[in-house]
This record gives C-alpha cells, sequence and structure tokens, in this order.
C-alpha cells in the first residue's frame, strides 16, 4: 500500500472537478445503492472528470485493514463500508488505472476525536479519553482567563447544541490545540496515511477553527493566544503542502472581520476554496455582491490561485441540505447549470456534486426534515439516486468543459 512521500498536483491545469466521497463507499450495498469501484471508475471516464474531491475521506478513526478492529462484528461493518486505508488504496489504484484522474483526500479535523488511535500508520495503541484531553485547548495556557473546561463545555454548546457538566466525559470529540506536537504528530500520521492510499491532494476542513473559535469567544485578535494558535495551524498547513498539494478554505470571513491573514500571514495552500450561501441554493440565484467581496479578499490574500466552490455539508440548514431536500428535481438541475455559468465567468471553479456528503444532520432526521434519502435509506447525496436524478445535468456540464477546453 505504501506510496511515494511527495506528491503533486498541477492545479492550475484542472479543467473538470467533481465531488464524489468516497470511491469505495457502496461496494457492499445491496440492490440500486451498490457500485462496485470499476462502476465509479466508469462514471468518472464518462464525466471527462480530472479531479475527484474527497475520493478518499476519513471520518472516524481508520485502520490500515479491518482485521485490526476487535470484535468480528466491527470487522464486518469495516468491510460493509471498505473503511480502512489498504481498501481506499485498492479503489484509488483502480480507478487511476481507468482513469486518467486525479484523487483528493482530506478529514474533518473539527471531529478530534476524544478516543482514537496515537498513529493510524503504526497502531500501535489506542488513545484514552484522559490522553487524548490533555491535547483539548486550553486558553488558560496561552494566558487567559478561561479555564479548558469551560472553553471545551463552550464549543461543545456552539457545535452540538447541548449543555454538558463534564466535558472530558460527555463530549465525543474535542477542540484540539494546533500547538502542541503531539496533536501535530497525530494530524502528520492521518495525512500519511492518505498519501499511502495514492492521493494527489489534501483538505484539512475547517483547520483554523481554533482562531476562530478563540475569536468568537471574544478573544482580542491582538492577544498572543490568537497569534500562537494561528502558528500552529500554518504549521500543520506547511508540513501537508511539503508533502503533498493542499487545498482548504480561503478563510474570507476571519480576514474580513478580524483581519487575522493580513496580521499573521496566509496559510501555505495551492488551492482554496468557498463555499455556496444556503441563501443562493434557496432562491437559485447567485449573489454577484457576494462573490466580487470573496473574490477580492482571495487576491489579496493568496493571489492567483486555483479557486474552487462547493456545496456545503454538515450540521443545519446547509447548501447541500437545501439543494437535495428543499429543492425540486429541477429546480436542482437549473441550481446547478446556473452556478456553473456563474463562475464560468469568473473563473472559479465549481466542484460537481456527483456523490457523497450528508445532507442531513442526525437532529433534522429524528424530526423527520429529511423527506428524500438515497436509494430511500442512505443519508448522503448521490446524484443517480432517483431521489436527487441530476446526474445527467452533472454530465451535460462536465462535457461542455471538456469541449470548451479542447477549442482553447
Amino acid at each position: 500500500m505504501t506510496k511515494s512521500s511527495v506528491v503533486s498536483l498541477t492545479v492550475r491545469a484542472l479543467r473538470n472537478p467533481v465531488h464524489y466521497q468516497r470511491l469505495n463507499d457502496a461496494v457492499n450495498l445491496v440492490g440500486d445503492a451498490q457500485r462496485s469501484v470499476e462502476e465509479v471508475a466508469q462514471i468518472l471516464k464518462e464525466l471527462n472528470a480530472d479531479f475527484v474531491m474527497q475520493g478518499v475521506f476519513r471520518y472516524s478513526p481508520c485502520v490500515d485493514t479491518c482485521s485490526r478492529r476487535d470484535t468480528k462484528r466491527e470487522q464486518e461493518k469495516c468491510k460493509k463500508w471498505q473503511y480502512a486505508y489498504d481498501l481506499m488504496a485498492e479503489a484509488v489504484d483502480t480507478v487511476k488505472s481507468e482513469v486518467g484522474v486525479k484523487v483528493g483526500g482530506g478529514t474533518p479535523i473539527e471531529f478530534f476525536w476524544a478516543e482514537q488511535w496515537d498513529s493510524e500508520i503504526e497502531f500501535n495503541k489506542w488513545l484514552t479519553r484522559d490522553e487524548v484531553w490533555e491535547y483539548a485547548l486550553d486558553p488558560s495556557s496561552f494566558g487567559l482567563s478561561i479555564s479548558k473546561e469551560d472553553f471545551q463545555k463552550w464549543f461543545w454548546k456552539r457545535f452540538s447544541g447541548e449543555d454538558v457538566v463534564d466535558p472530558k466525559k460527555e463530549m465525543d470529540f474535542y477542540l484540539f490545540d494546533p500547538t502542541l506536537s503531539d496533536v501535530q504528530n497525530l494530524l502528520a500520521d492521518i495525512l500519511e496515511a492518505q498519501i499511502n492510499c495514492g492521493i494527489d491532494a489534501f483538505w484539512w476542513d475547517m483547520l483554523l477553527l481554533p482562531v476562530a473559535a478563540l475569536l468568537e469567544y471574544g478573544i482580542s485578535v491582538e492577544h498572543t493566544a490568537i497569534q500562537e494558535v494561528f502558528k500552529g495551524c500554518k504549521d500543520i498547513a506547511s508540513f501537508t503542502k511539503k508533502k503533498v498539494t493542499h487545498i482548504g478554505w480561503s478563510y474570507y470571513k476571519l480576514e474580513e472581520d478580524y483581519g487575522v491573514l493580513t496580521k499573521y500571514g496566509k496559510l501555505p495552500l495551492d488551492a482554496c476554496v468557498d463555499l455556496i450561501s444556503s441563501r443562493e441554493v434557496a432562491f437559485t440565484s447567485m449573489n454577484d455582491a457576494r462573490w466580487n467581496k470573496i473574490q477580492q479578499h482571495v487576491r489579496n490574500i493568496y493571489g492567483d490561485i486555483t479557486h474552487f466552490a462547493r456545496l456545503d455539508f454538515g450540521f443545519g440548514r446547509t447548501g447541500l441540505y437545501i439543494f437535495a431536500e428543499e429543492l425540486t428535481v429541477e429546480e436542482a438541475k437549473e441550481f446547478l447549470t446556473i452556478a456553473e455559468n456563474f463562475f464560468q465567468q469568473r473563473g472559479i471553479l465549481f466542484i460537481l456534486p456527483v456523490h457523497g456528503g450528508n445532507p442531513c444532520d442526525p437532529i433534522q432526521i429524528a424530526q423527520e426534515e429529511c423527506p428524500k434519502l438515497a436509494y430511500g435509506q442512505y443519508n448522503w447525496y448521490d446524484s443517480l439516486a432517483p431521489e436527487f436524478d441530476t446526474y445527467d445535468t452533472i454530465k451535460s456540464i462536465a462535457l461542455n468543459r471538456t469541449q470548451s477546453a479542447s477549442s482553447q
């Protein structure tokens, strides 16, 4: 499974990025939802895709092979969802042997799990809550009069809407301290595990979350705590960029609201991403003024960098939630065309939503606010699922991109 330790992707040459999270996640499903990696490769070939966002993706702690799991039940679950690095590596190899496409990896860094492996390469120790709690961000360590417990409780309330009494025992994940060498080593191992899978680019989702959280809590941007925590995040971005093409949010709001990037420097990025707003999706209309502002910030901070736009997902009424659950099929198709034309004119690459990403969060599902599940049961978006049925529109857009590129 081991690959080269250094890979690169010429992002400026990209024309046709798509989102497909993960390449092998439907291999062992049943009925119409089942999809082999070979079939995924044919979809990407049919779309003439040149980059797959989140083709490899780590959400929760991941093993190198399913036999690492403790029980037979856990091993079977691992195999069903193909959630092990050796299986993801096989999928990348299969796709690349069939299609001339680059594959992106990534992880949502906001989920710094309270129990996790100390390394996703060696698997020599499973860290307990007591051990991981030592890696949780403690404002008092930077001279602030805020306890770790109070800050982590605030973070959990903001993130989940739930109150906790004992954050170490009750929180599923903590807000991490990026300045700690042990934290950086943990994240470096996650990166290396995916590089070993054959990825060409990597995405740390919400890398600057510790900075944003401190600022939102009310800490002045001038405080040394912000400077030190930002430097920790920048260190993570730096070692990532040395290993692989690094993709991240532009963080234009942190610049607009606090001047963070002007004050402390830009993150080392090869390509940046901004999200399409929920309002733009709901009204199937792009906001010129908003994107003028975004592009100006991006140019000021990063210069002439490759710029992606995408539908975001996670918690609440996200862009993908509205796109999948509130728009009709025809409205969704119309929105894809409107967004593509808008971004083409601006030189921004719209990442087409082919597969993956959760439209609904657990609360929305529990409150029956998620009327459309892929193939009637799966909380992920799939353009080929009858509930969404946008694949033909995506295919048309992708082919137009290819024809446009070949005529230039």
